[in-house]
């Protein structure tokens, strides 16, 4: 077993022992009073490590006793598991259910007044639905996925600015389908800004590299791995 394999091993056990702690301290309360925002939070965290050394299985089954509680759950974290569910089942290329997950998880980040409709996270479950929508070659499912594309690149633009490596990420999907459409007018505006973009995010390495500046850097985590941001910035200053 490589080093890695006995790290992720090890990470899990010490969240799954985590878990159980909480879980103990809230064992006076009856099996629907579990709602504890510590052991939900746990809950998801494991569930994620699952995730991330794709044991789907273990994985779907913590993020499931979230969707599937009986008790009053925080739609922030309901709509947390719920992306954790699409990522299950994307990864299993089971698109109809991850379809729906993702659907939940805009339902429920855009009811939740602590994310709100332009938090990143529903940003990021919209990205992933106009991903599974572009695999159709349906003219609705693409027309849908621009759809998605374009509300997912407003949030973005909203929070993370315009010169950022997310945007060009989903600008590239928007250019493909104009590309398919035979739209080369629009197709040419959008990825002449991706290029700008490339450019000023390799000036940006450039100088945060050469000690002139600071960089942010996105890492796209997974929705319930932690906290309310799953968008980690790391700053390396001069």
């Amino acid at each position: 077993m490589s080093s890695s394999c006995r790290e992720e091993d090890a990470e899990i056990r010490y969240l799954e022992w985590d878990l159980n702690e909480k879980r103990n301290r809230c064992f006076h309360l009856r099996q629907d009073e579990l709602n504890d925002i510590c052991v939900l939070r746990a809950t998801l965290r494991v569930a994620h490590a699952y995730l991330e050394k794709e044991e789907y299985e273990k994985s779907l089954l913590n993020y499931e006793s979230i969707v599937c509680a009986k008790f009053d759950v925080p739609d922030e974290i309901r709509a947390r598991a719920y992306h954790g569910k699409g990522l299950v089942h994307m990864r299993r290329n089971d698109d109809h259910p991850a379809r729906e997950s993702f659907q939940n998880s805009i339902n429920y980040s855009s009811k939740s007044n602590k994310i709100g409709n332009h938090a990143i996270d529903t940003a990021e479950s919209l990205f992933y639905l106009g991903v599974i929508f572009r695999k159709s070659r349906s003219v609705a499912d693409i027309d849908m996925s621009m759809c998605l594309f374009l509300e997912a690149l407003h949030i973005r633009r909203s929070i993370l600015g315009c010169d950022n490596v997310l945007i060009a990420e989903v600008l590239k999907m928007i250019g493909n389908i104009h590309i398919e459409r035979n739209e080369q007018i629009e197709a040419y505006e959008v990825f002449s800004e991706l290029r700008r973009i490339e450019a000023a995010c390799l000036q940006k390495k450039y100088k945060a590299s050469s000690g002139g500046g600071i960089m942010c850097v996105p890492k796209r985590g997974i929705i319930g791995s932690d906290c309310c941001n799953d968008w980690e910035f790391a700053a390396s200053a001069a």
